[in-house]
């Protein structure tokens, strides 16, 4: 059966059918649920997710493993990505995984311990290697990125800081290694490094005269502090461009850089005032446009003859844009004499002729001097104030990295963020609501607020807390499609009459209105992970068994595509809204992956019929009596049904374990028997009659094996306690259990 998710209200919007990315057996691991531990490909036929450790079947490492999913014509085909690592790279918590993609998930910057992958690099746990690898290869090919000048170097940490859009150029910083390059210092400080193919590895701590940095040099904002293949582009798109700092945040240094692969080094912070300021303050990378054609920086230094900035006690910082094809400094926050208080950027056009900011100056008239404002500048037309946020919303614009809840369209035309302040007249009871400004129209539409006018439940958010795999992420997923026109998002409240569960489900919102990406109904969160640029795919990471397929309680990742015909499904069986055989769907086998080449070949014309050809008719079952008996005496009846003769194993699991950890509590095997349809009596070991005790109600997973044939169909029931009504008969006074 597939699902089939309507649309909205108006009905204007294309319906999704939902699709199982992850494979059936796991291995007991959970799919990663932290932001931007998912990246789908442009066009939605991969997509890219981590689990803590590897799956049945996979190498890896033991500190994050990257998987790669590709839709076929008959499923989702999975790819292990991340190669083996050796023990000691696992102890030493450094592992293996991949810091970006290009657009298309073919070409990846991966970062790995031990063994080395190519002959210079360096091995021996506390290493970390960076290579510009080709996963999807048959044979994947790694260049290593992280080379060093001098044979037999000890150690080596890299720590990827951004690259170019197509990973040709590859940025990262070294800390307490020496100089990898003969112009690079020795003095085992912070320092920065460009890597292609054809040049090879190049120093971007050069200052304008030609000289080396004595003070460290960083990326942008540091790599550490999110330097992705998304704004705020400290590496331009064509990765000819790289803006370096140096110094540190609370010294006189603190200088920001431009290094250009064919050119000098500029820097966009010295000083064009005059005469300059006596004391030089350090500047802070903010955010440029794509081609480093606009280049934007804070510093609490006046820079310029007209600057209002200042330092020491009550320090404000202004926000600077550099353009360097003028070689011109303009300090764009004048309007208050006292300085423009900048705190942070949202983000920007990827042209950056728009950008958005928060500031404590009254920059434009509606700003309270002193408060959080949020403001818009425009190129050509000066700054304008969008609303008040609280302190509690810096999130939006003090980091870059996956937690950060703020979005800009690519044409910088409407803003997504998130605040506990109201931005429209709904009241949000003090709960943090999504909004988006529309810079064209100059209007604020609240995302996530409820349609019917009541106050909210529950907050709203695109940021999620870590998962099972505690791995450093730096990429941001498209909660808003690179149009503007689309918010994807979650939220505990049932902003549609179809969200029944009361759990966290996944939204979209449009000029539609909003409707549900998840199913909401189940009793288990869903929680969004990433969607194309248009919008078109969603992912959305849950427990719920919404698929056929999924027979565990694991976290699983979900594809919602409205283009593309369906895949094949099982069904849901054991659903608690059907009853015995009207549980079943059509019951073949998840297809495998095609083999290569030649192994479909078997000869002749003549197919040949596979052993136990009519394995799709296996059926299994169990009655609304039955469960209600297995709740009372402990023993579950299962129906199985199969035209085949061969013995049966049948097998129960359920989350009875540790931390709620899925565990078998009852198998029984069969010898063959002539009959067609078999009663299967499952007795349910001590723990699932505790856990049924305790809680009155348990899901479990059945797995029948027709044995000989290697052949299993597995369906889902809820057991449930019931207690008798008053003025009823315990017999007849129960309800079953949803």
């Amino acid at each position: 059966m597939t699902l089939l998710l309507a649309a909205g209200a108006r009905g204007e919007a294309p319906p999704r059918h939902l699709e199982m990315v992850t494979p059936p057996e796991k291995g007991n691991n959970d799919v990663s649920s932290r932001t931007g531990s998912t990246q789908a490909s442009a066009d939605g036929s991969r997509v890219v997710f981590r689990s803590a450790t590897p799956f049945p079947g996979s190498v890896g490492s033991g500190l994050g493993n990257v998987y790669l999913g590709s839709r076929t014509a008959t499923g989702w085909d999975l790819a292990t990505l991340t190669p083996r690592q050796a023990p000691n790279a696992t102890a030493g918590q450094i592992g293996a995984g991949f810091d970006a993609f290009t657009d298309d998930l073919s070409v990846g910057v991966l970062h790995a311990s031990d063994p080395p992958l190519t002959p210079h690099a360096i091995g021996g746990e506390g290493t970390s290697n960076i290579y510009r690898a080709t996963p999807l290869d048959r044979s994947p090919s790694y260049a290593l990125v992280t080379a060093p000048r001098v044979p037999g170097l000890m150690t080596m940490f890299g720590t990827y800081a951004g690259s170019s859009r197509d990973l040709r150029t590859v940025v990262f910083e070294t800390v307490g290694v020496p100089g990898l390059t003969s112009d690079a210092p020795n003095d085992l400080g912070s320092q920065a490094y460009a890597w292609t193919a054809s040049e090879g590895l190049r120093y971007v701590g050069v200052l304008p005269d030609g000289s080396s940095s004595t003070t460290g040099a960083t990326v942008g904002l540091g790599a550490m502090a999110g330097n992705a293949t998304q704004p705020p582009f400290a590496v331009s798109d064509d990765g000819d461009s790289v803006l370096v700092t140096t110094g540190n945040a609370t010294g006189a240094g603190g200088r920001l850089y431009r290094w250009r692969s064919d050119g000098p080094t500029e820097e966009l912070s010295r000083s064009r005032r005059t005469p300059p300021d006596a004391i030089t303050r350090p500047a802070r990378f903010e955010v440029a446009a794509a081609d480093h054609s606009k280049i934007f920086f804070s510093s609490q230094e006046r820079l310029t003859d007209n600057a209002v900035a200042r330092g020491g006690r009550g320090a404000r910082a202004d926000l600077y844009l550099y353009e360097p094809m003028f070689d011109t400094l303009t300090d764009l926050t004048i309007a208050d004499p006292t300085g423009g208080g900048v705190l942070g950027v949202l983000g920007a056009a990827e042209d950056g002729r728009r950008i958005y900011f928060v500031a404590t100056g009254a920059l434009a008239p509606g700003a309270t001097s002193g408060r959080s404002n949020l403001f818009v500048w425009d190129e050509g037309e000066g700054i304008r104030f969008i609303g008040v946020l609280s302190d509690a919303d810096n999130w939006n614009w003090r980091v870059f990295d996956s937690v950060k809840p703020s979005r800009v369209s690519r044409d910088g035309r409407r803003l997504l963020f998130a605040s506990d302040e109201p931005q429209t007249s709904y009241d949000n009871a003090g709960r943090r609501m999504l909004y988006l400004y529309d810079a064209d129209a100059g209007t604020v539409a609240c995302v996530s607020c409820r349609p019917d006018g009541q106050q909210p439940r529950s907050s709203a958010g695109i940021v999620t807390t870590p998962g099972a795999a505690q791995i450093t992420v730096q990429y941001l997923p498209r909660a808003l499609s690179d149009d503007g026109e689309r918010v994807f998002f979650n939220t505990a409240d049932d902003l549609v009459a179809e969200d029944t569960n009361g759990r966290v489900d996944v939204y979209e919102y449009s000029a539609q209105g909003v409707r549900l990406v998840s199913t909401g109904r189940g009793g288990d969160d869903a929680v969004f992970a990433d969607a194309t640029p248009q919008g078109d795919d969603v992912f959305f990471i849950t427990r719920q068994r919404i698929s056929g397929w999924d027979t565990d309680d694991n976290l699983d990742l979900y594809a919602a595509r409205s283009s593309g015909e369906p895949l094949p499904e099982p069904g849901l069986g054991g659903s608690e809204e059907c009853e015995g055989s009207a549980c079943q769907g059509p019951l073949a086998p998840r297809p495998a992956s095609a083999p290569f080449g030649s192994l479909d070949f078997v000869g002749d014309d003549d197919p040949v019929e596979p052993v136990c050809a009519r394995r799709a008719d296996i059926r299994v079952s169990t009655t609304v009596r039955a469960r209600r008996r297995a709740a009372r005496s402990g023993v579950l009846t299962v129906t199985v049904a199969t035209p085949e003769h061969g013995g049966l194993a049948v097998a129960a699991r359920a989350a009875v374990g540790s931390r709620g950890a899925s565990r078998v509590i009852g198998s029984v095997r069969r010898p063959p028997d002539d009959a067609s349809e078999r009663q299967i009596r499952v007795r349910l070991s001590r723990a699932a009659r505790k856990r049924l005790a305790k809680q009155r109600r348990l899901r479990i997973s059945i797995r029948v094996t027709l044995r000989g044939c290697d052949v299993s169909r597995t369906t889902s029931v809820l057991v449930a306690r019931t207690a008798p009504r008053s003025g009823r008969s315990p017999a007849r006074g129960g309800r079953r259990g949803r």
